[in-house]
C-alpha cells in the first residue's frame, strides 16, 4: 500500500508548470501542485488539521490541498526561502536534502521544532539559492517524503525579468 501512494505521488507530481525539471536530457514540468488525492491515509496523522500528508511510514509533509508549495517562497537576503510543515511519527527529526533539479545547486535546511517535541509538527525552513525547479526529500527511519518546489522569480530578486 505504501508504494502504491508513492506511484500516485509520484505521477500526480508529473503535470503542467511553467518551470522544468530535468530528468535525464528531458525536460519535464515541474508541477508544485499539492492535491489531496495523494495524500496518505495512516492512523497516526492528525485527522482533523485540514492538512494535505504526502509521504509515507513516518515522514510526511503537510500542504494545503488546491495550493503550491512555491507558493510561500520569498526572496530576502539574497536567497529563496520558505517554512514548510514535516509531520514525523518518530522521535528524531528526518534527513533533509534540497537539490536542484538538473543536481547542480544544493539548498539548505533549518529546523524551528516546537516545544512539545517529536514525534509530532516539525516546523522547517528552507533557503533555494535560484530560481527553478527544486526537489526536496524527506527521509525518515520508516519512510520518505518527496516533493517539488517551483521557485519562481519576484520582482524584488535579481532573477526578475523585470
Amino acid at each position: 500500500m505504501r508504494a502504491g501512494i508513492l506511484v500516485v505521488a509520484a505521477v500526480a507530481m508529473s503535470g503542467c508548470s511553467a518551470n522544468l525539471a530535468q530528468s535525464g536530457n528531458q525536460a519535464q514540468p515541474c508541477d508544485d501542485s499539492i492535491r489531496a488525492a495523494t495524500s496518505a491515509s495512516v492512523a497516526q496523522l492528525p485527522s482533523d488539521s485540514g492538512g494535505v500528508y504526502i509521504g509515507s511510514g513516518d515522514t510526511f509533509f503537510i500542504g494545503t490541498d488546491g495550493k503550491r508549495w512555491g507558493e510561500s517562497v520569498q526572496y530576502y537576503q539574497g536567497a529563496f526561502h520558505m517554512k514548510v510543515g514535516i509531520y514525523t511519527l518518530d522521535s528524531q527529526p528526518p534527513r533533509v536534502t534540497v537539490v536542484s533539479s538538473d543536481g547542480g545547486q544544493r539548498g539548505t535546511v533549518e529546523f524551528a521544532p516546537t516545544s512539545a517535541g517529536l514525534p509530532g509538527p516539525l516546523p522547517t525552513g528552507l533557503t533555494f539559492a535560484t530560481v527553478g525547479c527544486w526537489q526536496v526529500e524527506a527521509r525518515g527511519r520508516t519512510g520518505v517524503a518527496n516533493i517539488l518546489v517551483s521557485v519562481q522569480s519576484p520582482a524584488n530578486s535579481p532573477d526578475s525579468s523585470a
